[in-house]
């Protein structure tokens, strides 16, 4: 369980960067090309490399033989086998490019957006994870704080 709010802790996406030089009224600017040492991006770099990492893991585990009986996606629980999930975990460029390229971080640091090709947040969960993921979003009156996919119709763990 530990190892999944840490995942989710550093798959947080930065707030947009502003220039200090920006004049667009607040909104942030398109992702530049930046110069080889950009400060916004070297600050950025860490949590690019380990949310690419996670997704990457999550790729492999998707792709290998026994696939998990969950998948979890901010506040919907999926069947391993949802295609949601597939859509999403199945997308994720795997290993054999290990480097993504650097406007892609640039995209990532400057405005916060995320690619399919390079990041996901569906997280595959075995049945005693799950029942973790479910306990935690269990409100303090003992209302509900997740969906059940409408999809795949997940069992319960």
């Amino acid at each position: 369980m530990a190892e999944l709010a840490g995942l989710a802790e550093l798959a947080t996406v930065p707030a947009p960067a502003r220039a200090a030089d920006d004049l667009t009224g607040g909104t942030p600017s398109p992702a530049p090309a930046c110069a080889a040492g950009c400060r916004v991006c070297a600050e950025a770099a860490d949590g690019f490399g380990a949310l690419r990492a996670g997704s990457l893991a999550q790729r492999r585990r998707f792709a290998g033989s026994g696939r998990p009986p969950y998948a979890a996606e901010k506040q919907t629980l999926h069947r391993g086998d949802c295609r949601k999930v597939e859509q999403s975990v199945g997308r994720v460029a795997g290993d054999e490019r290990t480097a993504p390229p650097a406007e892609e971080l640039t995209r990532f640091a400057h405005d916060g957006r995320l690619s399919p090709e390079w990041a996901t947040h569906v997280r595959l969960l075995d049945a005693a994870e799950a029942t973790g993921w479910v306990e935690e979003r269990i409100g303090p009156r003992g209302g509900a704080r997740y969906r059940l996919c409408r999809t795949c119709t997940p069992e319960l763990p």
